[in-house]
């Protein structure tokens, strides 16, 4: 079976530029956790699309579930929309510490690409993909890059953010089409943990980890 050639990855993705190119190990590290909100009510606008019960209690586990790897957060990126913000709201009180929580627009739910395959039934308007596709890229570029000179040798971050988000970015961060966006399922309250090192390499830990939920608050919406 023949392959198509593929790409060389683009060590220079985030185009910051990497001093020390000449190295041979990786040293400093990037750690950040993409978390999904909890399952919320299914209603027309955002300020009335609260957590059901079921979504805190899948807040609470995956908040124990982030304290129990007793990483130290250097910042918590918190999506604006009224389902993260719940979301993060639980995960905190998990922590005997405030976290150090960002909020930002950037990181709200959108359509982050036209989809390929299409999926039948949805099918935005061309002017909001415009908008929308902008959005998710400004997220990405806000978040995903190489660690700073002034950041430690490794950090850990979370997002608490969206799944459409979560799909693109993980997609994006490793320079794959980012149209099959679609093609990729994450459930409320998992966690995708994706490392970033300083010479520009991107690897996944996890991808819509759930294994902190038992089997009845395993869910999609």
């Amino acid at each position: 079976m023949q392959f198509q050639e593929k790409s060389k990855w683009d060590y220079n993705w985030d185009r910051r530029h990497f001093e020390n190119s000449d190295k041979k190990i990786e040293t400093k590290r990037r750690n950040i956790f993409l978390i999904r909100h909890g399952q919320y009510e299914n209603k027309v606008h955002d300020s009335e699309r609260v957590l059901t019960e079921k979504g805190r209690i899948q807040a609470k586990l995956v908040g124990q579930r982030m304290k129990e790897m007793k990483f130290t957060f250097n910042k918590v990126w918190v999506s604006t929309m009224v389902r993260a913000s719940e979301t993060a709201k639980i995960i905190e009180s998990c922590f005997s510490e405030p976290l150090p929580i960002e909020h930002s627009d950037l990181i709200r739910e959108v359509c982050p690409a036209d989809p390929v395959p299409p999926l039948e039934g949805y099918d935005p308007a061309e002017s909001e993909l415009f908008q929308e596709t902008i959005c998710a890229e400004a997220g990405f570029r806000q978040i995903f890059h190489r660690p700073d000179v002034k950041d430690p040798a490794v950090s850990y971050e979370m997002v608490v953010c969206h799944g459409n988000l979560i799909r693109y970015w993980t997609l994006r961060a490793l320079q794959l089409d980012p149209q099959g966006w679609l093609r990729i399922g994450v459930h409320n309250c998992s966690v995708t943990w994706i490392t970033i090192a300083e010479d520009g390499k991107v690897s996944i830990k996890t991808l819509g980890d759930f294994g902190h939920l038992p089997k009845e608050f395993q869910t999609f919406n």
